[in-house]
């Protein structure tokens, strides 16, 4: 929840213990040792003697997969839908931010649901044009209660949209917030389109690169006009930061891939800042500990569209404001649930992605 704290000594303490049981053996389970993740150094690179006001803004982002685009997907998802308020709340998040909540229905149970747990969500309906689903966005942003709206949300569609895409209406969302002590923050929340993988070549298929790139220009132009205290950007962007290398079957650590590049532009990494905390990998998508994937469409054992894409990190919270800081972030919505499927029971995550939560100190602009 947001916490002030005037002294930065004991986040900074807390941090340490956080470190010190981050990623670990378990980060390093993947040949490559960043996966597609930021370079990581070895300890929090943040001043250690800041004693700044602050408030503490536990931020969380995460795809929902609440899209029937497979019969595994569509046999499970109101199952999945049942367990989601619960575990959302669990997390602890200020603000939470979800991609993929495609179906009416979704929108109002997940609305109703987050509400008695003490979050108000913010949408801004936009339905597509061409059939058969007519889906929207699917982006939603949910803030506690405490969290008070400084104006109404406001949505851009991508201006040029690839694939599977045209079928719904994928954009940016941004809602306006006023934080007593902060001030105006920004809360983008944006799901771009993608690169599928081409399996016999081993390679992302960059036939559409430019729709992307166009996409991620229209984000960043849009967000760079703002004068908010703190922006924060909660994204499936599709792409992960570093260039896939077919050569050596992996992500190079030491090139940067475009994509991302243009969203570091304006936005901070808080990998970039702190060791992450993850379960697993840091692969918010990932083949080898998520069932979702590798029973469905995108995965390897029922056959797969795409034969399957490599693990990767899609998934990202990021910011934007002076002197804020990073306390600590990593990977979330690790559970796994019996979900019934075919007549078996499944045990699976509820989403074919894991989720981002960061938490950030920020500086008080006014005093409590």
């Amino acid at each position: 929840m947001i916490s002030t704290n005037t002294n930065f000594w004991s986040a900074l303490i807390a941090s340490t213990l956080f470190l010190t049981a981050g990623c670990g053996a378990n980060g390093s389970k993947k040949k490559n040792d960043d996966r597609g993740n930021v370079t990581i150094p070895s300890g929090n690179t943040q001043a250690q003697t800041d004693q700044t006001p602050h408030l503490n803004l536990k931020v969380l982002s995460y795809n929902t997969y609440l899209l029937p685009a497979d019969n595994l997907a569509m046999a499970t998802s109101d199952q999945r839908l049942y367990f989601l308020p619960d575990a959302l709340a669990r997390t602890g998040a200020d603000i939470i931010i979800l991609q993929e909540i495609w179906t009416d229905k979704s929108k109002q149970s997940l609305t109703t649901a987050m509400e008695a747990k003490g979050y108000k969500a913010y949408q801004m309906e936009t339905k597509s044009m061409v059939p058969p689903f007519f889906l929207g966005n699917g982006l939603m942003i949910l803030a506690k209660s405490n969290i008070k709206p400084a104006g109404s949300p406001e949505f851009q569609a991508w201006k040029e949209n690839a694939g599977f895409d045209n079928y719904a209406n994928k954009g940016v969302l941004r809602v306006p917030f006023e934080i007593n002590g902060i001030g105006k923050v920004e809360v983008y929340n944006a799901h771009t389109s993608f690169l599928p993988w081409d399996a016999d070549q081993h390679d992302y298929n960059y036939t559409e690169k430019d729709i992307l790139l166009a996409q991620i220009r229209q984000l960043t132009e849009w967000t760079r006009t703002s004068k908010a205290n703190l922006k924060i950007l909660g994204a499936d962007l599709n792409t992960a930061p570093f260039v896939w290398d077919r050569a050596m079957g992996g992500f190079d650590s030491n090139r940067a891939n475009g994509f991302y590049d243009k969203v570091r532009q304006v936005f901070d990494d808080p990998f970039a800042h702190v060791r992450p905390e993850c379960k697993y990998t840091c692969d918010t998508w990932d083949n080898e500990n998520n069932t979702l994937i590798a029973n469905g469409l995108f995965g390897s054992r029922n056959g797969s569209l795409y034969d399957p894409e490599p693990n990767a990190r899609y998934d990202y919270v990021l910011f934007s404001g002076a002197n804020t800081k990073v306390i600590k972030t990593g990977t979330a919505m690790h559970e796994t649930y019996n979900l019934t499927y075919n007549n078996k029971q499944l045990v699976a995550p509820l989403s074919d992605h894991f989720a981002i939560i960061s938490e950030f100190a920020v500086p008080l602009q006014t005093s409590l």
